[in-house]
């Protein structure tokens, strides 16, 4: 009886972490400036992020983490909805005056774009959008 539930927990821990989702860092590098992005995806319609900004010649590193969802009305005219060069999923971090776009890649999901505006986290020297997008680390 303890084996088999033993198993049973096992099996159980392990079916969990499939459907859960593998997380994907994604890296881009301008000038200086590095960004390193973190996504899991939690549910069909949201993601957990961990997004990391450095400059290494400032010595300076931000970070921010948290859930990001999509939003199923959003529409190509709504003023949080961010341009892009290719089909992406976009999903939307809302937190007081912090609003990030995470777009990414919907065939292969091998790249992803953060846009958006979050006061706290976009300093000079760690910018938020750094104008690059990020591409799959393999």
């Amino acid at each position: 009886m303890h084996y088999t539930l033993g198993l049973l927990t096992s099996l159980l821990l392990l079916a969990a972490t499939a459907q859960a989702g593998r997380a994907a860092t994604y890296l881009a590098q301008k000038g200086d400036v590095s960004q390193q992005v973190v996504i899991k995806r939690i549910t069909s319609d949201q993601i957990e992020f961990r997004l990391t900004t450095r400059n290494e010649k400032a010595k300076a590193v931000d970070s921010l983490s948290g859930d990001a969802r999509q939003k199923p009305m959003t529409t190509p005219t709504d003023k949080k909805t961010s341009q892009g060069t290719f089909a992406a999923e976009e999903y939307f971090y809302d937190k007081g005056k912090c609003h990030i776009v995470f777009r990414v890649d919907m065939e292969s999901a091998t790249m992803t774009q953060v846009k958006g505006n979050c006061p706290e986290h976009d300093r000079k020297k760690t910018p938020l959008d750094i104008g690059a997008t990020l591409k799959l680390k393999r």
